[in-house]
């Protein structure tokens, strides 16, 4: 009978099969951030014809659109 490799025998398959949980676990993570990554762009493609959308119903309306404004956000509190 053949010798096993040295990987297999003793404490080495310990090792082998830590380094292979773990690239299956970087494997999923990687895999989870690209789905969320392809949702934001989903997201952000929606937005923006929803935007075109908006701008085209303005123009129906007669209403005039001079762009984004910047929201109000007051200073900060005074104290005397």
């Amino acid at each position: 009978m053949e010798r096993a490799p040295h990987v297999a025998r003793g404490g080495g398959a310990a090792v082998v099969l830590t380094l292979l949980i773990a690239l299956v676990e970087a494997v999923e993570v990687a895999a989870a951030s690209w789905h969320r990554a392809q949702e934001f762009r989903a997201q952000a493609k929606a937005a923006a014809e929803a935007a075109v959308l908006l701008r085209a119903a303005a123009g129906l309306t007669g209403t005039r659109s001079t762009g984004p404004k910047a929201a109000h956000r007051p200073g900060p509190a005074r104290t005397r």
